[in-house]
């Protein structure tokens, strides 16, 4: 009885182990990529936004940093800079999950103060 249950359990436990391990690696692998691809994700969706105003969008990291901790699910914001180096607008980014993961993105035209 007792060698029926570890030579069932062993090779469970062994395949279990090698796919852990190959997730892992793979993981380790593509991490950087993954991060570059939701920083393009961001970028697109802020520029969609200033875009129209005629303003070139620059990431504000100090803004996004202080909003998180009342709003969780942004995720970027980005300034409108026009072609005097004024801003004329911002953008928000937020990242809802659900059925699948949704990210928009909001402008506001005009400056915070």
């Amino acid at each position: 009885m007792l060698r029926n249950i570890v030579n069932l359990t062993l090779p469970l436990v062994v395949v279990c182990v090698v796919a852990a391990i190959g997730l892992g690696l793979t993981y380790a692998n593509v991490e950087g990529r993954i991060a570059e691809m939701e920083r393009q994700e961001r970028e697109e969706a802020g520029a969609a936004v200033l875009v129209p105003l005629g303003a070139e969008p620059e990431e504000d990291l100090e803004l996004l940093q202080s909003l998180q901790e009342d709003f969780p699910d942004l995720i970027g914001v980005f300034k409108g800079i026009d072609d005097d180096g004024e801003v004329v607008g911002y953008a928000f980014v937020m990242e809802t999950k659900g059925y699948n993961r949704l990210t928009a993105a909001v402008g506001v035209n005009g400056k915070c103060k």
